[in-house]
């Protein structure tokens, strides 16, 4: 029998040859003349193996009886190798699932048990020689009968293949289809992860350059308070410094003023003492004039001319008293007038000087008020800072919780792709293969990389 090798390992037949022809039915008969084998051991010696690959099976059978072009009695039957000998298709299944995982270029290689197809067949010539044709009949009766189950079976674990495949397919489209919408839900999170990211960083920029304008408005603040402080105290120094000056100088003038009044008191006193000795001389004067009224006219004449001369010098000194107590020097009232008037204005003085102190006061208050309520708005700030920073922490921990998740699911679906393609080695070969999206791939670094900026941004936005 021709022999034609396979790419796989395997052999098979150029021609399927029947098992007997119509022609040699005289020579079977006498064959089985001298026959003493029964038809069992032929039928074992044929179905020795296991039933055929459901991809080698003859649409013809092995109980297809046709002749062979003329064939003589002396011809002995064959089986064809792929019919005889079939094997098993769970052990090549089998065997490609465990030599898929060996390498790339093993999916391809069957390893076939070795068989002396001489041996098979001299035995199964022999068989057929030691039975009568009644016997091959039966055996080629039999033989058709196992072939149709087998058909059958065939048939059966084709249809079942072909749901299997089905329900293969649908379950890998259905879990595809949840890896997408995981993957673009896991996409979305991070999308919005990071927009809300990009928010909380241009809110922490705003916020730390209106804390850097508060900390130079505060500063400006400060500085403008101590020079106004300083500006303060020093007009204080210098206000009661002239206060102090100007008390001094009113208490040398009252002393002053005092002497003054003593002096013009005791002058006053002489004067008195003068009017009273001139009123006193005048009346005896007069008692004088009276008892000496007769006297003569030479006496009368002296007398007069005497009292002539002594009251032009009288009025003289009069004129002189009267012109001492007009000047104001002299006048106690007027004199208490001016230290009245010096009085009220020293006292003007101390007045304004207080209205002043006061008014620094309150702006000194205001200027504290300010300060404090500019340091609260500051304390304020830092919280909120403080708090944008815990929530960029958070932010930064959610990213990458959502990079490393994204990182499972891909893990996930190449372990199941690597799965699927394993155990489907055997017959999806020529389906088409499933791949995963680039965006799936490229997908988990942006979070991770953004993750590390945002860890490495974090310690310097906080500083």
């Amino acid at each position: 029998m021709q022999i034609t090798p396979r790419k796989s390992g395997g052999t098979a037949p150029v021609s399927q040859l029947p098992i007997f022809s119509r022609s040699n039915s005289s020579a079977g008969l006498g064959v089985g003349g001298h026959s003493a084998r029964p038809s069992v051991h032929l039928r074992c010696s044929l179905l020795r193996t296991p039933p055929p690959r459901h991809h080698h099976v003859s649409p013809l059978g092995t109980a297809a009886v046709a002749s062979a072009g003329g064939g003589d009695g002396t011809t002995s039957p064959s089986l064809a190798p792929s019919e005889a000998y079939p094997f098993p298709s769970s052990g090549r299944r089998f065997e490609r699932l465990h030599s898929g995982r060996r390498g790339p270029g093993n999916h391809s290689e069957e390893i076939l048990p070795y068989l002396d197809l001489d041996s098979v067949a001299s035995e199964a010539e022999t068989a057929a020689n030691a039975m009568s044709r009644e016997e091959l009949e039966s055996a080629v009766r039999e033989l058709e009968t196992e072939n149709l189950m087998l058909k059958s079976a065939v048939l059966r674990a084709r249809e079942e293949l072909t749901k299997q495949r089905e329900g293969l397919r649908e379950t890998y489209e259905a879990a595809e289809k949840e890896g997408e919408s995981i993957a673009n839900h896991l996409t979305r999170r991070v999308n919005a992860v990071r927009e809300q990211k990009a928010r909380l960083e241009t809110q922490l920029h705003k916020e730390e350059a209106m804390k850097e304008e508060q900390e130079q408005k505060l500063l400006k603040l400060k500085l403008s308070s101590f020079k106004l402080s300083k500006c303060v105290q020093r007009e204080e120094e210098e206000t009661l410094t002239a206060l102090t000056n100007r008390l001094q100088q009113l208490q040398t003038q009252r002393q002053n003023f005092e002497n003054l009044l003593l002096e013009q008191s005791s002058s006053l006193q002489q004067l008195q003492e003068l009017v009273d000795s001139f009123q006193t001389q005048t009346r005896c004067n007069e008692g004088l004039r009276v008892s000496r009224e007769g006297c003569s006219e030479a006496d009368g004449d002296s007398n007069s001319a005497a009292a002539d001369a002594i009251a032009p010098a009288e009025q003289h000194s009069l004129r002189s008293e009267t012109a001492e107590h007009a000047d104001p020097a002299s006048d106690p009232q007027e004199m208490l007038q001016y230290l009245k008037h010096e009085v009220a204005f020293v006292e003007g003085l101390q007045r304004e000087a207080f209205e002043r102190g006061e008014r620094y006061k309150l702006r000194r208050q205001e200027l504290e008020q300010r300060i404090s309520h500019a340091e609260c708005e500051r304390r304020s700030n830092r919280h909120s800072l403080e708090g944008i920073h815990q929530e960029l922490v958070e932010t930064t921990a959610t990213v990458s919780e959502l990079a490393s998740a994204a990182e499972l699911a891909m893990e996930t679906q190449i372990d199941r792709q690597i799965h699927v393609r394993g155990c489907t080695g055997s017959f999806t070969s020529g389906s088409r293969e499933f791949q995963t999206p680039s965006r799936f791939k490229e997908s988990p670094k942006g979070p991770a990389t953004n993750s590390a900026q945002l860890q490495s941004n974090s310690p310097s936005s906080k500083k």
